[in-house]
């Protein structure tokens, strides 16, 4: 008899998996068990179809062509940073070294009172030393003068060799700029300038006379003493000691910013003064609203974090303290660099701005392409790339914005940079101190001037680019030594009247309509061997507009037309005494 009982059947494996915790079989029909959807991760490396992408958040971007928005996504992907992002920490090359300053303090004053009076008493003898050196220069130079009669002594401001004019000044036939024009009380006649070059600072020479001149006296002992360099030397030997000697990240970074900025204002730098109490005073107006810059810079703009927990006392002092003391000293370090202001006014007339300019951009983009992968790597990149879009947004606003230009100064350039520095590396370190340093020698030396100025203002005493009188051909009588020139009408309602400079001091000035306004004779005195420069202007007013440049009256009676084009000089009366100084500017 045959058996008709039927053999259960064996179960597949995919079955067998999805049997119940308590061990009751799944039929076979049953449905299988798993998610209710599938979940789409942008972020997944492995390959998707492209419908399944088009459902995801980029399916109201349809538009854009595929490809670009793959390498978007690439790119978003990468901006955000690695999953574990790793917090830049200053690894200490010899420890036992660079963290011995601070186990010598802990060992013999172990107590935090006791360090805070040794601070304290530290920093009293500081100031004490700082104001001694001072007031010891300042009783030197206060001398009796040695001088008699109509000599008198003068002191020139520090590094008055820096100096120089930063646009063109025009002697005779010759115009000069971005070279030294120290210019002081003018008393006597002299001609035949001779050219010569003493303590560094090569003087011009003119081959003419001029009513009102200077001479030195050899022989003359100066007891006045130069103490810029031993203030220097007190700072930087205290700044360095409390560098070494402090762990604290705010008790470092405040102390290291006002004993610079002090250094810079009172000694290194210091703005035009009269007495040094004016100086003071000065000084210290600009002092209170850059201690709330210095409190913005270490809390919320990455001094802080830079700083923090940093214990490579060595490495800090050279890359930080020594960065930023190369920033404050802009006058002396950056001397070098033919960049006087940045201006596009500057960089087309200094000889080898543009050049300059472009080595620092290169230097600038380097620095920020590795910036930016240290921020990647931190997980930051994003936030900060939205703060530099707002500022780059806002200079944009104020480039757009009519009849005024926007000038970087030193401290918007400390500004706009210190949030990239906000990391625990050597390159932050550097670039940090050095972005201080420029915005302690801004302040102290030139204050909060305003990023956005007129033209007016930026121009200074440069050309005008004015309208230049048309002057006929002279004549000149050799037997009465004289020459008279003529000119047209004037040329429009904006000129009035007419300039005329003869050696660079204004000789006549004539109003159109007015009786003999159309000429001007000049008589030379009999037996004079020398040449002489004429320059002529319109006059809007009172004022005088761009000058010609000189046309020559020579030794021989004959006459050199002037060459096309304005010469930049300011016209002297004779009952004009002045004293032009122009400091030199890196921004």
């Amino acid at each position: 008899m045959s058996n008709n009982q039927l053999e259960p059947r064996p179960v597949s494996p995919d079955i067998e998996q999805q049997r119940q915790p308590n061990g009751h079989p799944v039929h076979p029909d049953d449905p299988l068990s798993g998610p209710a959807h599938l979940d789409f991760n942008e972020d997944d490396d492995s390959p998707t179809p492209r419908f399944m992408e088009e459902q995801g958040p980029w399916k109201h971007w349809r538009w854009v062509p595929y490809p670009v928005r793959k390498y978007v996504k690439v790119g978003i992907k990468w901006v955000k940073g690695p999953q574990n992002p790793k917090t830049w920490k200053l690894q200490t090359y010899f420890p036992v070294v660079q963290e011995a300053p601070l186990r010598l303090l802990d060992k013999y004053l172990p107590n935090k009172t006791h360090q805070i009076m040794l601070y304290m008493v530290y920093v009293a003898i500081w100031i004490i030393t700082f104001s001694i050196v001072m007031w010891r220069g300042q009783a030197a130079s206060e001398v009796e003068s040695p001088f008699n009669g109509s000599s008198f002594a003068f002191r020139c401001s520090s590094n008055c060799a820096s100096y120089r004019v930063l646009n063109p000044r025009a002697i005779g036939a010759q115009e000069i700029n971005y070279r030294p024009l120290v210019v002081v009380s003018l008393v006597g006649e002299h001609q035949n300038y001779i050219s010569s070059n003493r303590n560094g600072i090569e003087s011009i020479g003119f081959d003419s006379y001029f009513p009102l001149s200077i001479t030195f006296q050899p022989g003359i002992e100066c007891k006045a003493r130069d103490v810029r360099w031993s203030l220097l030397a007190v700072s930087v030997v205290f700044t360095t000691v409390l560098s070494l000697f402090t762990a604290s990240s705010s008790v470092f970074f405040f102390t290291i910013f006002i004993g610079i900025f002090w250094q810079v204002g009172m000694a290194s730098d210091p703005p035009n003064y009269s007495t040094i109490s004016g100086l003071f005073s000065d000084i210290l107006g600009k002092f209170l609203p850059a201690m709330f810059c210095a409190w913005v810079f270490y809390d919320k703009m990455g001094v802080r974090r830079t700083l923090k927990g940093l214990t490579a006392q060595v490495e800090k002092t050279f890359w930080w303290l020594g960065g930023c003391w190369v920033g404050a000293l802009t006058n002396y370090t950056f001397d070098f660099i033919p960049i006087q202001r940045l201006t596009g006014h500057d960089l087309d007339q200094q000889p080898g701005a543009k050049a300059a300019l472009a080595i620092i951009i290169i230097i600038l983009f380097c620095v920020v392409v590795l910036q930016v992968w240290c921020f990647r790597q931190e997980g930051r990149l994003v936030r900060y790339l939205k703060l530099y879009a707002i500022f780059i947004l806002g200079i944009i606003i104020c480039l757009a914005l009519p009849n005024l230009s926007l000038r970087i100064h030193h401290y918007i350039l400390a500004l706009l940079l210190l949030p990239g520095t906000s990391m625990q590396t050597r390159l932050s370190l550097i670039c940090q101190g050095i972005l201080i340093g420029f915005f302690i020698n801004g302040i102290a030396r030139w204050g909060f001037d305003p990023f956005l100025q007129t033209s007016v203002a930026l121009q200074g005493d440069a050309q005008l680019g004015s309208a230049l009188p048309v002057i006929l051909a002279p004549i000149v009588n050799t037997t009465l030594s004289t020459i008279t020139f003529r000119w047209g009408p004037s040329p429009g309602v904006r000129y009035d009247g007419i300039s005329v400079l003869v050696n660079d001091v204004e000789r006549y000035r004539g109003y159109f309509g007015d009786e003999g306004s159309d000429h001007f004779e000049w008589n030379r005195d009999n037996g004079s061997d020398v040449n002489e420069y004429f320059r002529f202007a319109y006059m809007s007013g009172p004022n005088s507009n761009d000058y010609t440049k000189a046309g020559i009256w020579t030794e021989d009676l004959d006459w050199v037309d002037a060459e096309p084009g304005p010469s930049k000089i300011k016209g002297r009366g004779l009952n004009r005494e002045e004293t032009e100084q122009v400091p030199r500017a890196v921004w």
